[in-house]
């Protein structure tokens, strides 16, 4: 089965990382590669398997890009190369997966660029026990038990 990325970065470096991991990857379609919020919020209203979010695009708090990452039920990679932080709530969520540089406010790759391919990985395990899980849940049948009592 075919994973739909949809990609956003401002950073061209960052997203040279992005797509060199990607393509070494079986089965990855990219869907968008957006430079702004503004884009990569409307390229996640059609929900794709996996979004890759760069932390410098997660400015305000009434931003609809963060707002979208907060409601999302697929999983989610959350990229911050300069080691700025990612707020809490995002990064606590089930299915969101947070990759970080490690010297604050200085572009760094090198975790990004090793770290990438196993959180990848990592994701696209989540999202389709998430799946498998709904599909069986919403064709469960109820079977009637009997009462503990009789």
């Amino acid at each position: 089965m075919t994973t739909r990325v949809a990609v956003a970065t401002g950073s061209s470096y960052l997203s040279l990382v992005i797509r060199r991991t990607l393509g070494a990857l079986p089965r990855v379609e990219v869907l968008a590669e957006d430079r702004d919020a503004e884009r990569a919020a409307s390229t996640l209203e059609s929900n794709p398997d996996l979004a890759i979010v760069d932390a410098d695009l997660l400015t305000g708090e009434d931003q609809p890009l963060i707002r979208l990452l907060y409601r999302r039920s697929r999983p989610s990679i959350l990229l911050d190369p300069r080691a700025r932080g990612v707020a809490a709530g995002l990064a606590g969520r089930p299915g969101t997966f947070v990759l970080s540089g490690r010297h604050a406010g200085q572009l760094d790759l090198d975790p990004i660029e090793s770290g990438l391919r196993p959180l990848l990985d990592r994701a696209r395990r989540h999202g389709r026990r998430d799946r498998k899980s709904t599909r069986l849940n919403s064709s469960h049948v109820a079977l009637s038990r009997m009462p503990s009592s009789a």
